[in-house]
């Protein structure tokens, strides 16, 4: 028994080792191999179509097949290879050849390999198929071949898509349209009251596959437009218009402010600097200036608007004005500018007249008569005050200073001289002369008194009356001293000088 069942052993044994050596000289088959087209199922005559040529394997490293079509419905436009590295893709006639040269990138998995575009011949009728296809699709990995079979690819032609962008039907709940709807006429006419901020519209489109898209319905006071377009399926647009007019509030009160934020000139400068509340202006500009404009900006953004003012310029004075209309739509205000064109240059300064200014009607007055501006003399400036300015500013400083040296160095010469004479010695005994109100003084004490009965004096003649002469003693000034002269001269002088 224990015979046998060795023998049984050896047997299994010797057959799974033939086995085993013949599935190992037998050639490696690709795993789970196969290929396919793929591209959109639904068409229309016209269309443009692009089929994806795709294969799945193991170890593939080169493949062929035949490329075939309706060549009545579908026109070839041309093949793009889609697998990279060291491939590449060749078609001949119908034959389509992709191999992998260096043997480096064998093919694994589902990879797309080429593509092919048609275009769908205009002919092609509604309903109908179109098909294209690759047959005898064989393959290699590298020791062997075999077959991926067949791979193809089918669509039916859509009706063309429609170019219908009409409405059929539109209408407004909050307001009514002007004139009445009509599938052939675009532009509508519509007024809200001031409550209403925007259309409640209902419409139908004439192809159901057409799109609308609304815009411009958030309404403000006064003019809207209200857009309706709609969208045929081939892409045609067609545009509905309603203009609407949103009242204003019933409360509201219109402003009255038609004074200008800016008067913009062309050329030259404004004098004097704009200014809203000035209105006339003037602009000198050069010969060779010809076209001048003039415009404005309104202070109100909500008035009605502002003119603009455009003229060929003639030599001399020419007149513009620009005229701002407030939002109540009767408040104006007119800016003025004179623009004064100079004459050309002949090698003299021209003379310049100034511009006509407005005509004021006076009673028996004179002719307004122009006036020339004189050519002047331009000196240069000391910083920012002119040359003549300063020079006369100087001037008037010296001469006030040279005033008060003089004056002061007079006053201390009248005291020097006096003090000195003071000082002067005088000899003793000597008479001081006096003024002349002391010298009548002196005498008037030493007149005789008036005459009254005279009494005779013993041991004298008679009839007289003896007499004594008054003696005046001399009057001795005394000596200033040094220290004296010089305090009152220095006082005297600081008084000067604090009373200027």
């Amino acid at each position: 028994m224990k015979a046998q069942m060795k023998a049984w052993i050896s047997c299994l044994l010797t057959a799974a080792l033939v086995l085993t050596m013949v599935l190992a000289a037998a050639p490696r088959q690709v795993e789970a191999a196969g290929a396919s087209l793929s591209g959109s199922g639904s068409l229309r005559a016209g269309n443009s179509v692009t089929l994806t040529f795709s294969v799945s394997g193991k170890g593939i490293v080169a493949l062929q097949g035949a490329l075939s079509y309706d060549s009545d419905k579908l026109e070839f436009i041309g093949m793009e290879q889609l697998i990279g590295g060291s491939w590449g893709v060749e078609m001949s006639g119908s034959t389509v050849m992709a191999d992998d040269a260096k043997l480096a990138n064998p093919i694994n998995s589902s990879t797309g390999i080429f593509s092919v575009t048609f275009r769908v011949k205009s002919g092609v009728s509604a309903g109908s198929k179109v098909s294209a296809s690759i047959s005898g699709i064989s393959a290699s990995d590298g020791s062997s071949d075999f077959s991926l079979g067949s791979a193809s690819w089918s669509a039916t032609i859509l009706s063309p898509l429609s170019g219908n962008a009409r409405l059929s039907s539109l209408s407004c709940y909050n307001a009514t349209l002007s004139p009445e709807f009509s599938s052939g006429t675009t532009y509508y006419t519509a007024t809200v009251p001031y409550d209403v901020t925007s259309l409640s519209l209902d419409y139908d489109t004439a192809d159901s596959g057409a799109d609308v898209y609304v815009s411009g319905n958030d309404l403000s006071v006064g003019s809207n437009t209200v857009t309706v377009s709609v969208e045929a399926e081939d892409g045609t647009m067609k545009y509905y218009t309603i203009e609407v007019t949103r009242q204003q509030d019933p409360n509201y009160k219109a402003g009255t402010d038609a004074t200008l934020d800016k008067l913009k000139v062309s050329s030259g400068r404004l004098s004097p600097a704009f200014s809203p509340d000035v209105t006339d202006y003037v602009v000198y500009v050069p010969f060779e200036v010809t076209e001048f404009t003039v415009s404005g900006e309104a202070h109100d953004s909500k008035a009605i608007g502002v003119t603009e003012h455009t003229v060929t310029l003639t030599e001399g004075s020419n007149e513009l004005s620009v005229v701002c209309t407030a939002e109540d739509g009767t408040t104006t205000k007119t800016y003025t500018v004179h623009v004064c064109r100079m004459p050309v240059y002949k090698g003299v300064l021209p003379e310049i007249t100034a511009p006509d200014a407005p005509a004021v009607v006076v009673p028996d007055e004179e002719p307004e008569k122009t006036f020339e501006i004189p050519v002047t003399l331009t000196l240069p400036y000391i910083g920012q005050v002119p040359t003549y300015i300063a020079a006369g500013g100087v001037l008037l400083v010296l001469l006030v200073l040279f005033y008060v040296i003089g004056t002061l160095v007079g006053r201390a010469a009248g005291r020097k001289k006096a003090l000195k004479a003071m000082a002067a010695p005088v000899e003793k005994g000597a008479p001081i002369e006096e003024a002349p109100a002391v010298r009548e003084k002196a005498a008037a004490e030493a007149a005789p008194a008036p005459a009254a009965e005279e009494t005779p004096v013993a041991g004298g003649p008679a009839g007289e009356t003896p007499t004594e002469e008054p003696v005046i003693e001399p009057t001795v000034r005394p000596e200033p001293s040094a220290d004296i002269l010089h305090k009152v001269s220095l006082d005297e002088l600081l008084e000067d000088i604090r009373n200027m």
